[in-house]
């Protein structure tokens, strides 16, 4: 039953960690008869009686893998695998100061602790307790100075106590576990844009986001670079996904409406500022920081002011007026708010982007006609622009001329044929 030259405890260790190998691989069956052969080889084997508790955790029943785990306990309560494996669910349930004292317990306990350490300086660093993270970390680099893992540690050490030549240096090595610690590449991003190289940052960027597309901070942070570099038309790509999952996300919203007055579309950056302050009327939305989206957890928190100091670049041509317009919208003062318009259309004498604010406040002013008449001037300037030819295209259907407004989008695709916005209308 037991494979060949292993004694029954060697042998029931092996089927133990081929049993959670099946059930990772969908071998139910297999898995089953792995098990029975492994209760029957050593039952008092440590790893055989963990074994329900590693199969519950596997397969995401933690409050089934915690009580398994402490009636292994309730019999052996000097064992330092049964401590670890009860941490780690401990922490897969987000309790992590729980899942500290057991760290604690088994590092007291194991021969070799060099895994529960790196897991409870992580923890530590959660926790903002920097003084037990640079003890571990100490250790740690007595242990394994090379290791990935402890760069990684320190890495972040680094990074919040302010030493960013050594952030840089140790997480650049911990490059190789950032499968496992993808907020490597986040910090790297951070720590490179504090070496005024926001390029590299930007790269970093964009590898954190597409090992984890999901991640929230991972796009806002993205986006910030995008506009630190420059590169406006690839912002709004960016932060769709975000403003998908939820459409008033203030610091999104905030994001994207500097990139849309950087590219002629003035008019598209006034409605997200509007939008913004349907969301919080209180909120000043030209005081936004650009880190509020992804500098917001309480461990970071000190040190947004220093990554804000670096993304902020002297303002773009036209954002303070579509600011100051946008304040003159809130007070009902579309007088006011076109007199603004006008004087932005004079000083902009080559972009699109007056005039499409000038039709966007007559329409919010109830003025369609006076808005078809500047949309109507500004298609001579730019016929194939996206944003003048949706809105003609949206008169010409209230109009009913469904030719017109075919023939509207036709313009822009002829030129564009990628453009979503006007594949949809």
């Amino acid at each position: 039953l037991r494979p060949l030259g292993l004694s029954n405890e060697a042998s029931a260790q092996l089927l133990s960690v081929q049993v959670l190998a099946a059930i990772l691989a969908g071998d139910e069956e297999k898995a089953r008869d792995l098990e029975e052969r492994a209760r029957i080889s050593a039952p008092d084997e440590i790893e055989v009686r963990l074994l329900d508790a590693r199969i519950a955790a596997l397969r995401q029943r933690y409050d089934l893998a915690l009580d398994e785990v402490e009636a292994v306990l309730a019999f052996e309560p000097g064992s330092a695998e049964a401590l670890r494996l009860r941490a780690h669910v401990l922490l897969r349930q987000e309790r992590p100061r729980e899942a500290l004292e057991a760290f604690n317990e088994s590092i007291d306990i194991a021969r070799i602790d060099f895994g529960d350490r790196v897991a409870r300086a992580a923890i530590n660093i959660r926790l903002g307790e920097m003084d037990d993270v640079k003890a571990d970390v100490t250790q740690l680099q007595a242990l394994a100075p090379d290791h990935p893992s402890v760069k990684y540690l320190a890495g972040l050490l680094a990074f919040y106590t302010g030493d960013d030549d050594q952030a840089v240096f140790s997480l650049e090595a911990a490059r190789p576990v950032s499968d496992r610690y993808p907020l490597v590449l986040f910090y790297l991003a951070l720590t490179h844009l504090f070496e005024s190289d926001g390029e590299t940052a930007e790269s970093y960027a964009r590898e954190f986001v597409a090992l984890l597309p999901d991640n929230i901070r991972g796009r806002k942070l993205l986006a910030a670079l995008l506009l630190h570099n420059a590169d406006y038309d690839e912002v709004e790509a960016v932060l769709q996904p975000v403003l998908d999952f939820n459409p008033a996300d203030i610091d999104a919203l905030g994001l994207l409406a500097q990139a849309l007055a950087n590219v002629d579309r003035a008019n598209h950056a006034l409605t997200l500022y509007l939008r913004m302050s349907q969301v919080d009327p209180a909120l000043a939305v030209g005081d936004v920081p650009i880190t509020a989206g992804f500098m917001n957890t309480p461990l970071d928190l000190p040190r947004a002011a220093a990554v804000e100091a670096m993304l902020a670049k002297p303002v773009a041509f036209p954002r303070d007026d579509v600011l100051k317009i946008h304040a003159r919208v809130v007070a009902g003062d579309y007088p006011g708010a076109l007199e603004r318009a006008d004087s932005l259309r004079w000083r902009d004498t080559v972009g699109i982007a007056p005039y499409n604010l000038q039709a966007e406040l007559m329409v919010l002013a109830g003025k369609p006609e006076q808005a078809r008449e500047v949309l109507s001037r500004a298609i001579k300037r730019k016929p194939k622009d996206a944003s003048v030819n949706l809105s003609l295209g949206q008169f010409a259907r209230i109009d009913g001329d469904l030719r017109e407004e075919r023939e509207r989008y036709r313009a822009v695709l002829n030129g564009d044929p990628a453009n979503i916005e006007v594949l949809l209308a």
